[in-house]
C-alpha cells in the first residue's frame, strides 16, 4: 500500500510540474494543494513549517515533508519503482544522472534567466547578460536536438526517464515566455522551440501522451491561453 501523499505546488512552476508528471507516470494518488503565488501563500507560516525555504514543490509523505523536486522524484522512485525513471543498470543511471547535473548547470540555468527576463520585460537592462545566456542555451539545445534527431525517442535513449520529465516543463515554460512576448523574443533571435525544431516537437508530443498529463497542465495557462 502506498503512503499518503500530499503535494504543495504552484501553477506554471517547472519544478512542480516535473513532480506532477512523475506522480502521473508512477500512477500514484495524492492530495493536490495548489498555492496562490499572487498571495505569496508559499511564504506564509503554515507552509514554512513544512518547507522553511518557502519554495515549491513540497511533498508530504504521511507526516514527513520532502522539498526540492529532484529529491522528491528520487523518493517517488523508491515508493513506486516502476516504471524505472533512473535506469535499470549503472550505465543507464550514470547517463541519466550526469544529464540532469549538466542540465541544471547549463540549459536549465540559462533558460530560467531567459524566461524570467521575458516575463518581467527586463530585456534592455539585461541585454548583454541575455546574449551570453542565449549563446549557452543554444549550444545545449543543439546537443539535445542532435540526440533526438538520431532517432531515439527520449533524451537518454529508448525509454522515458527522469531527464525527460525535468526537461519538458522548462521547454513548455520557454514556449509560454515566447508566446507572451513575441516582439522581445524576436529581437533576441528567439522563436518557438516546438514550431522550429520538429524532433523536439515530436518528443514533446510523446510526453503529452502520459496517462493523466492533462491533470498536470498548469491551470492558469488554460485560462490565459
Amino acid at each position: 500500500m502506498q503512503p499518503n501523499l500530499s503535494l504543495y505546488w504552484i501553477s506554471g512552476s517547472p519544478p512542480s510540474w516535473r513532480v506532477m508528471l512523475t506522480l502521473a507516470v508512477k500512477k500514484l494518488s495524492y492530495q493536490s494543494i495548489l498555492l496562490d503565488a499572487s498571495k505569496k501563500e508559499q511564504k506564509q507560516a503554515d507552509y514554512l513549517n513544512l518547507n522553511p525555504r518557502g519554495t515549491v514543490p513540497t511533498l508530504v509523505i504521511d507526516d514527513k515533508s520532502v522539498r526540492e523536486s529532484l529529491a522528491i522524484i528520487r523518493v517517488l522512485e523508491l515508493i513506486q519503482p516502476e516504471p524505472a525513471l533512473f535506469g535499470r543498470n549503472w550505465q543507464e543511471t550514470a547517463q541519466i544522472d550526469q544529464w540532469i547535473e549538466e542540465f541544471n548547470h547549463f540549459f536549465g540555468k540559462e533558460s530560467a534567466f531567459i524566461a524570467r527576463s521575458l516575463f518581467r520585460r527586463q530585456i534592455e537592462v539585461q541585454r548583454e547578460q541575455l546574449a551570453n545566456s542565449i549563446s549557452v542555451f543554444q549550444k545545449e539545445l543543439d546537443i539535445y536536438l542532435e540526440t533526438l534527431e538520431s532517432g531515439q525517442p527520449y533524451v537518454c535513449g529508448d525509454n522515458l526517464t527522469a531527464a525527460d520529465l525535468i526537461l519538458f516543463p522548462v521547454v513548455m515554460w520557454l514556449e509560454r515566455a515566447f508566446f507572451q512576448n513575441p516582439q522581445h523574443s524576436h529581437e533576441l533571435g528567439l522563436t518557438s522551440l516546438l514550431e522550429t525544431y520538429k524532433p523536439l516537437k515530436d518528443w514533446a508530443e510523446r510526453i503529452k501522451t502520459i496517462d493523466g498529463y492533462e491533470n498536470t497542465y498548469p491551470p492558469h495557462w488554460k485560462v490565459n491561453n
